[in-house]
């Protein structure tokens, strides 16, 4: 084809000459937790084309073929011991559970207020804690703190940017859809966290290159709102089932009341009630405890 042998023969190597890796043949078997023989260990890394040469002590010097790039340490060594033994061979062991402390105070009390409200008849239900225009629709006056509400940067929807100030944002919503589906006797109460930025100063991220300082971190601790664990119910319909004294009665003030009343008892809170005006309650028919 016209071409011409030229005497000159070169060849462009850019390869690395990989460097020896230092190994026990022990930590195999440390580090998997089957006990491999020496043997095997040096069988093995001799079949994936290494090199093996004794070093100090009981070490040995393996330096890995120029076409496993991916052998720089021990471990990727003992990683192919294991994968050419076998993965079957590994036991599934589980490890043994330091002894516990219990439950916290907090833990026990939510759960004994979350049984006590089942036993009384109510369903526990868990609701999404973010919310749009709730607020307005509530009736809410200008000036009422649980208007004043964190946004989010990121919201799962258009509608709902906030997260709620209290549980009755999401609870009502949550009773007004079984309502509508035809649930004639409504009892459920939420257990779960409302978030309160009133008096929320803003902070400054704090860079990576070095630890904050300590008014740095008192300064992310004002920046985070307030969290506090709340409990709510909404009864709706009748009260039990028709039978030979009547019908069912329907719910109403005293249930609601009753009920707050049994959350404080099984926390050991002794509640007082007294008339107040809170919105979207009708005034004159709201009770504070």
């Amino acid at each position: 084809g016209g071409g011409r042998a030229d005497a000159a023969v070169s060849d462009l190597d850019t390869t690395v000459p990989p460097a020896p890796v230092v190994l026990a043949p022990e930590h195999a078997a440390a580090l998997v937790g089957v006990d491999y023989p020496r043997e095997q260990v040096l069988d093995v890394l001799e079949q994936i084309g290494c090199t093996v040469a004794e070093a100090a002590g009981d070490q040995v010097s393996v330096t890995p073929p120029s076409w496993r790039p991916d052998l720089t340490g021990p471990a990727h060594l003992v990683e192919e011991v294991a994968r050419l033994a076998g993965y079957d061979q590994i036991p599934s062991v589980l490890p043994t559970a330091p002894a516990g402390r219990g439950l916290g105070v907090a833990q026990r009390q939510r759960r004994d207020v979350a049984r006590a409200l089942a036993e009384h008849g109510l369903t526990q239900v868990l609701s999404y804690p973010f919310v749009g225009d709730v607020h307005d629709r509530m009736g809410l006056p200008a000036e009422d703190e649980r208007r004043r509400t964190l946004l989010l940067a990121n919201p799962i929807a258009d509608d709902a940017p906030a997260l709620r100030t209290s549980l009755l944002d999401t609870l009502l919503e949550t009773a007004r859809r079984n309502v509508g589906r035809g649930a004639t006797e409504l009892g459920v109460f939420e257990i779960g966290l409302v978030t309160r930025p009133a008096g929320l100063v803003a902070g400054t991220v704090p860079g990576v290159d070095r630890r904050p300082t300590e008014a740095e971190l008192a300064a992310l601790d004002q920046a985070v709102p307030a969290q506090p664990r709340h409990v709510a119910a909404v009864l709706a319909g009748p009260r039990g089932v028709d039978g030979v004294l009547g019908p069912a009665r329907t719910a109403d003030w005293a249930d609601a009341v009753e009920a707050a009343l049994l959350v404080g008892r099984t926390v050991g809170v002794t509640l007082a009630p007294r008339q107040a005006e809170l919105a979207p309650w009708h005034p004159g028919r709201c009770a504070a405890l």
